[in-house]
C-alpha cells in the first residue's frame, strides 16, 4: 500500500467524498496524516517486524562496529554462516577476533519516518495484512478532537484487526481442531 492509497482510505472511512465520489482534501486533515500513518507503521513495525540484512566488513584490529541506523534489535550475526552472539559497547556492536571477513547482521528495522514532505507514492514497509489496519488507526486520530463524531468505533476496529495479525504462517489457515472424538 502507498501512503496516497491508504489516504484515500481514510477519507473513505472519514466520509469525505463529495455527491461525485471526489475526495475532498481538507487542508487541516492533510497536514495531519503523514505523521499519524508514521505512527501507525513503527507501531506495526513492532507486531510485524520489517526484518533487514546487511554485511559489515571486519576491518584487522577493529572490534566496535557502528550498527545500521534502523536498528531496533539484532536478530542473527552469522561469521562464515555460524552464529554468533551479538554483544554491545557504549552503543555499538562488539565484534572480536580476526579482520578481514565479512558479517552478516540480519535485524529488525525501524520504517523510515514519514513527515508533511513524504509523497503519496511512497510504499509502506510493513507486510500489507499490516498495512490495511493503519487507515482505521489515523481515521480515529483525526476523529480524536472532534466531540461529535467517535473515534472509539474506528480505534476498536483497529485494535481488532491487529490483534489478528501474526496468527497463523502464511498460506495457513488455522483453526483450531477438537481432538477428543475423533473418529
Amino acid at each position: 500500500m502507498t501512503l496516497g492509497e491508504g489516504k484515500r482510505k481514510v477519507y473513505m472511512l472519514l466520509d469525505e467524498y463529495s455527491s461525485g465520489g471526489i475526495v475532498e482534501q481538507d487542508p487541516d486533515l492533510e497536514a495531519k496524516m503523514a505523521d499519524f500513518f508514521d505512527t501507525a507503521q513503527k507501531q506495526l513495525a513492532r507486531l510485524c517486524p520489517v526484518v533487514r540484512t546487511c554485511q559489515i566488513p571486519l576491518v584487522p584490529g577493529q572490534t566496535l562496529y557502528p550498527p545500521p541506523e534502523d536498528l531496533r534489535c539484532v536478530l542473527h550475526l552469522r561469521r562464515g554462516g555460524r552464529a554468533v552472539r551479538c554483544r554491545w559497547r557504549g552503543g555499538m556492536l562488539y565484534i572480536p577476533g580476526p579482520g578481514r571477513e565479512t558479517v552478516e547482521l540480519e535485524y529488525c528495522a525501524v520504517p523510515a519516518t514519514l513527515d508533511g514532505q513524504t509523497p503519496d507514492g511512497y510504499e509502506f514497509e510493513i507486510s500489507e495484512d499490516a498495512c490495511q489496519c493503519m487507515p482505521f488507526f489515523v481515521a480515529a486520530q483525526q476523529l480524536a478532537a472532534d466531540l461529535v463524531s467517535d473515534a472509539g468505533t474506528l480505534l476498536a476496529l483497529y485494535d481488532r484487526m491487529t490483534a489478528a495479525l501474526g496468527q497463523s504462517a502464511p498460506g495457513e489457515d488455522y483453526r483450531p481442531r477438537q481432538g477428543l472424538y475423533r473418529g
